[in-house]
């Protein structure tokens, strides 16, 4: 792999400028090197037969740009030559020896006069510690074999440089350098020792050199572009002049540039092409912005060359415009696209103004607003609060915003995203004027309130514990007993609510004395006057409440004969409760003749009819002996027949079916079995519910297989 170096080594006044080129060809660690054109000094490979370089060391050959280091060498007119080695071992490399050439091919010792030596790092900074040893010189101290030398050495992994300055020896010709590097093998234990034959040309310098200079556009030189001869070492001042408008930018020499420094002082130690570089002169436009927007190009300092239209376009925020331009001070147009000539340097400011909506509020008879109606104007997207501020006898109905029903929000906030017109609409009140006597309260409360006109207003009595609503006095005139009365507002009107003590709570059933017998059907009825509806009932048997008596009425069917005493407690909304006075009930075991039949009504069946004949046919057999008792559990949840079907004043089905006929006896059978406790005679039942034992059988099982009785 190659590597190419450039070096530039450069001397006082009369010295030359060298330029080389070092290549290293790393795969074989032989150093190459060769001249580029106009160089007087010229590195080559010795064609002879070399030793290779291993790789743990290698000799590296380069220049480098030694303008500031050689300025610290004051006024010796010396010529440099400089290499340096890099340490790529294990061991410090502590001597390097140089052997001065051999002319050509015939290997003829060459002297050279050593001025000086010196050993620099890469910043070419002195390096201490090195000193110079001559190995071989003539008589008149020319050398032409010497060593560097130190303890320390060049560490692994670190390069030096080492320069010989000579001022005498031979002006031109072909010569041998040999340079030979040894490391001290303080850490491997193994000395190392190399060798680098290296070819040196020397060539002698012309007197005269050529200086050829031109120009671009937009300026000349002093002296003008032209071809000129001058001696070798001269001085050559050029100054590059800028024609208006233009500016000089930089030199170039031999095709490079390299300087914008003016006047240029020329060293004339080659031939030089020199070039003049101008352009266009560079002007500053300063674009301001605000607030609002931007432009393109951006706000901010810009260049462009004289001469150049520049176009600036402004580009507003949201809920911005552009408004207009200031060009250096002036205003200057309000396109939203501006073109500047640079012709000097310039200042622009793009100029947004917000974008503003008017607001137009009206109002109808009635009232007015705040703030008052007329025209408006406001920032885009801004929000305005307007309140509506009624007369007297009016009333604020609604807003009408752009023609639309808004709503009666009072005040009212409008986004101003566009132009707006918002009326408040006003409507004439009437006056409702709501009181009530001791008692109560309403809702809304009493007081006076106003209302537009058609308004409907509900207000609703509240009587307080202990007191009813009796009715509503409507200007003066009762008109309503219902709790709640609405009023129409078409005038201004008076409302008032007339409250009642609570009556004491009474109740009275009927009858209250009757003459039974077992079995036979009494219904009781009552009568509440007084306390606060609604109400519960509870009627009581000889003491004791009878679970199933819960309503206003009572159908009682003894199973026994005996007194018996009843009579009803009722409850009131306010939980105050009063009893009814008792009722007398004598009921005796055998039914007179003109009530030996209780008949339960089923239909007009054929079935029905022949039922009943049975049963009068069987009732006027005597019972010569006491019928065994059965005992049944009856279902809780069922209430008794006579309750369920026909308690509650039913309409009884004018015809029946079988289905229907088994059903109804079924429910006489189970009502008889309820009212006499669950224990029954068969024999007696049947008897007395008018079927035959084996239908009363018949119906019990029926009863068992619904889960009615146990």
């Amino acid at each position: 792999m190659a590597k190419m170096v450039y070096i530039n080594v450069k001397h006082r006044l009369a010295n030359v400028i060298i330029l080389l080129i070092c290549m290293l060809n790393a795969s074989d660690k032989i150093v190459t090197v060769s001249a580029m054109h106009l160089a007087r000094v010229e590195w080559i490979e010795y064609p002879g037969s070399l030793q290779t370089v291993i790789a743990d060391q290698t000799l590296i050959t380069e220049w480098r740009d030694l303008y500031t280091a050689l300025d610290r060498v004051s006024g010796k007119q010396v010529n440099p030559l400089i290499f340096s080695v890099a340490n790529t071992g294990s061991d410090p490399i502590v001597s390097i020896e140089i052997h001065i050439p051999y002319e050509g091919s015939k290997f003829k010792p060459v002297y050279f006069y050593l001025y000086e030596t010196r050993v620099t790092d890469k910043d070419s900074k002195p390096v201490p510690g090195w000193w110079t040893q001559i190995i071989e010189s003539d008589p008149f101290n020319k050398v032409r074999v010497f060593r560097f030398l130190s303890n320390e050495g060049v560490q692994p992994g670190n390069f030096l440089y080492f320069w010989m300055f000579f001022n005498g020896g031979p002006e031109s010709g072909t010569y041998i350098f040999n340079v030979t590097t040894c490391d001290d093998g303080r850490f491997t234990g193994k000395v190392e020792t190399y060798t680098h034959h290296l070819k040196l040309v020397l060539s002698s310098f012309p007197t005269s050199y050529q200086l050829i200079i031109y120009v671009t556009d937009g300026g000349t030189t002093d002296p003008s572009p032209g071809t000129y001869t001058r001696s070798m070492g001269e001085i050559v001042k050029v100054t590059a002049l800028a024609k208006p408008n233009y500016k000089f930018v930089y030199w170039e020499i031999n095709g490079s540039k390299i300087v914008s420094i003016n006047p240029l002082n020329i060293l004339m130690n080659a031939s030089y092409i020199l070039k003049a570089c101008f352009e266009l002169e560079t002007y500053t436009l300063e674009i301001i912005v605000k607030t609002g927007g931007t432009t393109s190009p951006p706000p901010g300092i810009h260049n462009y060359q004289y001469g150049s239209s520049v176009n600036v376009t402004a580009v507003p925020l949201t809920n911005y415009r552009f408004d207009y331009w200031i060009l250096d001070g002036l205003p200057t147009g309000s396109n939203n696209t501006i073109t500047v000539l640079m012709n000097q340097n310039h200042v622009l400011e793009a100029i947004f103004v917000i974008i503003n909506c008017t607001l137009k509020i009206e109002s109808t008879v009635g009232g007015t607003t705040d703030p008052s109606p007329g025209t408006y104007t406001y920032n885009k997207d801004s929000n305005v609060t307007v309140s509506a501020r009624p007369d007297s006898g009016y009333n604020f109905d609604h807003w009408i915003l752009d023609g639309v029903d808004v709503g009666s929000d009072n005040p009212y906030t409008i986004t101003m995203d566009s132009n707006h017109t918002l009326k408040a609409v006003f409507q004439i009140t009437y006056n409702l004027t709501i009181s009530t006597t001791v008692g109560g309260s309403t809702n809304p409360v009493p007081g006076t309130y106003q209302y537009p006109n058609g308004t409907n207003v509900s207000v609703t009595a509240i009587p307080e514990a202990d007191y009813i609503f009796e009715h509503w006095e409507f200007d003066g005139r009762i008109v309503s007993s219902a709790h709640t009365y609405q009023v129409f507002m078409n005038m201004s009107h008076t409302l008032k609510a007339v409250f009642s003590p609570v009556p004491p709570l009474n109740v009275s059933i009927s009858p209250l004395s009757a003459s039974i017998v077992v079995g036979q059907l009494i219904t009781f009825t009552s009568t509440v006057s007084g306390g606060k509806s609604p109400y519960t009932y509870q009627w009581y048997l000889n003491g004791t409440p009878f679970s199933s008596a819960t309503t206003d009425s009572w159908t009682f069917r003894p199973n026994s004969k005996g007194t018996f005493y009843v009579y009803l407690t009722i409850v009131d909304s306010r939980n105050r409760s009063a009893n009814s006075p008792t009722a007398k009930i004598t009921v005796k075991a055998e039914p007179s003749p003109s009530n030996s039949l209780i008949l339960i009504l089923i239909g007009t069946s054929i079935g029905l009819i022949a039922a009943l004949t049975g049963f009068i046919s069987r009732k006027k057999k005597k019972v010569e002996s006491p019928p065994l008792p059965e005992e049944f559990s009856v279902h809780k949840s069922v209430k008794p027949f006579s309750e369920e079907v026909y308690g509650q004043g039913e309409t009884k089905p004018s015809s029946i079916t079988k289905k229907d006929y088994l059903k109804n006896v079924d429910d006489a059978v189970f009502d008889y079995i309820v009212s006499h406790g669950g224990t029954i005679s068969l024999s007696r039942a049947a008897a007395e519910l008018g079927i035959s034992m084996e239908e009363l059988k018949a119906s019990i099982e029926r009863l068992k297989e619904k889960g009615l009785i146990e």
